[in-house]
């Protein structure tokens, strides 16, 4: 953070601080406050909300299921299915939330 801007203190109001957006930190918010039954509040700091310089959109990262040890098919066959699923579960969970009409557009 540049030294000219002073982060706000947000530990009386919120229980967890995810720092970025990208693939690391929405997967961390998605799983924290859904699956994980987590019941605290959590905010998201992203620096860069058009993504231009996210490594998340730069990177040229992929799934793979080429690895040879079990954790890694084992993560890698549960994030294929994850993606295979994600429009149905990410619009029936902004329906939930009441954030329009469940319909969710990529």
């Amino acid at each position: 953070m540049p030294p000219w801007i002073e982060a706000p203190d947000v530990s009386n109001w919120v229980d967890v601080v995810i720092a970025g957006w990208g693939a690391v930190g929405s997967a961390t918010a998605y799983f924290l406050t859904g699956p994980a039954g987590f019941t605290g509040t959590v905010a998201v700091v992203e620096p860069d909300p058009a993504y231009h310089l996210a490594a998340s959109t730069r990177s040229a990262a992929s799934i793979r299921r080429q690895f040879s040890t079990p954790i890694n098919i084992e993560m890698s066959a549960f994030g294929m299915e994850f993606l295979r699923a994600a429009l149905e579960d990410l619009a029936a969970a902004q329906l939930a939330l009441g954030l329009g009409s469940g319909e969710l557009r990529l």
